[in-house]
């Protein structure tokens, strides 16, 4: 069985700002908002959400099932990816992401698409898939690989991510429709709710899970009967936040897809999201799997077989 991920591949220009948003933004003045920060600094790298899913798996042994369209002049690859359904054409770039990080860990994003809309041409493929994960990407390729695996009866995940701003109150309540499971940060949460216009019991009505997570506050998961909460961990070397949440969603999906708990995986979610964040840029971290056992070990006096 197979892990399938529809998700973007882009460009990342990341900067770093040396104060909070909160204090150049004027609450009273929100309605006719037009700042400027001053970034020293400025990285390129490559990834984005299907990319980094693709590779956080593959630090657990799982090759998934990446579905994705660049520019034709793409040529970075890695070693550690299945890029069998990788598609390129010729007259729109590389999606690209333009990121401001500020020191309290917020962001701010712009994103063009660009190639990711050629991506309504690829099918997810009828085989043997567990667990299929719809991220960020081109509208109407993620409704319609939500639909495709509702159809194939493969659980899914929706993950809307910054693309909830992009997508109207009808489609995203039909988007829960052909879903198991709702995965988002505390923001794109209530970002989900208020357009729309549901309350948690009405969101439950059509899915199974609503998995929020609440950065250093870890994360909860809701279902019809209780309300769970995993904390972060403590005392890490933030480095550069940009990539725990692609790490959180890959590795959630390849616990569960191994027969974990959800509890046990909720555990194991958080540490792998902690690996990321000690390290700057989207695919610099690694680890060995007696390095992960010793580290759970430490963090959550409990014993954790991979």
């Amino acid at each position: 069985m197979k892990i399938l991920v529809s998700g973007s591949m882009a460009y990342d220009y990341i900067m770093d700002f040396w104060d909070s948003f909160k204090n150049h933004i004027l609450p009273d003045k929100i309605h006719m908002l037009n700042v400027s920060f001053f970034t020293p600094s400025l990285t390129k790298q490559k990834g984005w959400t299907g990319h980094n899913i693709a590779y956080n798996m593959w630090l657990l042994w799982e090759k998934s099932i990446l579905l994705w369209v660049v520019w034709e002049d793409f040529k970075e690859k890695s070693k550690l990816i299945d890029y069998s359904n990788l598609y390129k054409i010729k007259d729109m770039q590389t999606a690209s992401c333009y990121i401001i990080n500020d020191k309290d860990n917020n962001q701010i994003n712009a994103f063009y698409p660009g190639a990711l809309s050629a991506e309504n041409t690829q099918n997810i493929p009828a085989i043997n898939i567990s667990y299929s994960i719809v991220s960020p990407n081109d509208k109407i390729v993620m409704i319609k690989h939500l639909k495709q695996s509702y159809e194939l009866k493969i659980k899914t995940f929706f993950d809307p991510g910054q693309m909830i701003t992009n997508f109207t109150k009808e489609e995203l309540i039909e988007s829960l429709n052909y879903s198991n499971y709702l995965i988002l940060n505390d923001y794109e949460y209530s970002l989900f709710l208020d357009k729309t216009w549901y309350d948690e019991k009405k969101i439950l009505e059509k899915i199974d899970k609503i998995i929020v997570t609440l950065w250093k506050d870890g994360v909860k998961i809701i279902d019809k009967k209780k309300e769970q909460k995993i904390n972060a961990l403590k005392n890490i070397n933030v480095l550069d936040p940009t990539w725990a949440w692609d790490a959180f969603r890959a590795w959630l999906i390849t616990w569960l897809h191994n027969s974990y708990t959800w509890e046990v995986s909720a555990r194991l979610w958080c540490l792998t999201a902690s690996y990321c964040i000690e390290k700057y840029g989207t695919q610099n971290h690694t680890f060995t799997k007696k390095d992960f056992e010793k580290r759970f070990i430490k963090e959550y006096k409990e014993k954790v077989k991979l």
